[in-house]
């Protein structure tokens, strides 16, 4: 059982170490967690589609935590205002407000398209090509299939509404 707890205590040190990596520094960062980095070729964040993102929270009165102090653009941010949006929707729907639902899958359709499938297939790339560790290489896949999956369940939830 000691054994057991070694390898465990390890392997976390294994995965905050490659977390540091690739998404903290102080290296330069091989897979940056920003959509702005992807979407400029100059790969600087708080740019003007970071303020895009911003303005999309801002219409659901999403504020970030760190609101103006870190990047609005942050992968974590992003896929965070996707679930507020899922539980506006599920309430919408509970509350049978179909057009307000229809509302907010457009929205998070919109958002899907003109942020998180633009930048993330590259960020996946990135973060893929950057690292041998199994957690990371499997997060990246499981993100890029997750976008995809969901962009096609927003899709025929609007087709049948």
């Amino acid at each position: 059982m000691e054994q057991l707890e070694m390898n465990k205590d390890e392997a976390h040190e294994r995965a905050r170490s490659e977390y540091t990596r690739l998404f903290i520094g102080p290296a330069k960062l091989p897979a940056p967690p920003w959509e702005s980095v992807y979407v400029l070729k100059e790969r600087l964040i708080f740019q003007e589609s970071t303020l895009k993102v911003r303005q999309c929270y801002l219409n659901y009165n999403f504020l970030p935590v760190h609101y103006r102090s870190e990047p609005d653009d942050h992968i974590a941010l992003e896929l965070d205002f996707m679930y507020n949006l899922s539980s506006l929707l599920e309430i919408s729907f509970q509350e049978g407000k179909m057009r307000r639902a229809s509302e907010i899958l457009k929205d998070q359709k919109d958002f899907l398209e003109e942020h998180l499938l633009v930048w993330v297939p590259q960020f996946v790339s990135d973060l893929k090509t950057s690292t041998s560790h199994p957690l990371y290489r499997g997060v990246a896949d499981m993100l890029n299939e997750f976008l995809q999956v969901d962009s096609t369940v927003i899709d025929e939830i609007l087709d049948t509404l």
